[in-house]
């Protein structure tokens, strides 16, 4: 019994002391574009070294500043669907539980799935292949299932389907 508790507090103890990886940086180190110096950049950031903004383009820079700030201007239904990752970049956001919008547009792939254009902008994109009979000017709930994952139902009726955010 005594060794099991001293062999817990020490893989307690491991874990308690392990740092914490600087995000930021690491997403800095996705931004460049020569394998060799990201992977340096990677080993950098892992060694907690500070890294140097000079191999990555401008342009990258740019694009991730404004993608974080397109994502924190955005109201909580445009929210919806998106993930969790995306979402951390914004402080305060409150998950709504579904939403109720008309659908624009339906394409339907090769294999039978459907891509949905909403009137609120979003694209919801149907996981699986089960039937599902909705088109144009018909409206639509999206409903937040469990383990992170959207219903869509037509409104009036019982029939689901899964669906995925695209957009």
């Amino acid at each position: 019994m005594k060794k099991i508790a001293l062999l817990s507090l020490f893989a307690i103890s491991g874990s308690l002391s392990a740092q914490q990886i600087n995000t930021q940086a690491l997403e800095a180190c996705t931004l460049v574009d020569n394998d060799f110096k990201r992977l340096m950049c990677f080993d950098k950031v892992m060694a907690n070294q500070p890294i140097d903004i000079k191999g990555i383009p401008e342009k990258n820079i740019k694009a991730l500043a404004t993608d974080t700030k397109n994502v924190s201007d955005l109201t909580d239904e445009e929210q919806f669907g998106m993930t969790k990752k995306l979402l951390s970049q914004k402080t305060s956001f409150k998950e709504i539980e579904n939403i109720s919008s008309v659908v624009l547009k339906v394409e339907t792939s090769s294999h039978g799935v459907r891509t949905f254009q909403l009137d609120n902008g979003q694209t919801w994109k149907q996981v699986g292949t089960d039937s599902f009979r909705a088109k144009s000017s018909d409206k639509v709930e999206i409903i937040r299932a469990s383990l992170g994952s959207f219903l869509m139902k037509k409104a009036g009726t019982n029939r689901s389907i899964r669906v995925k955010r695209v957009n």
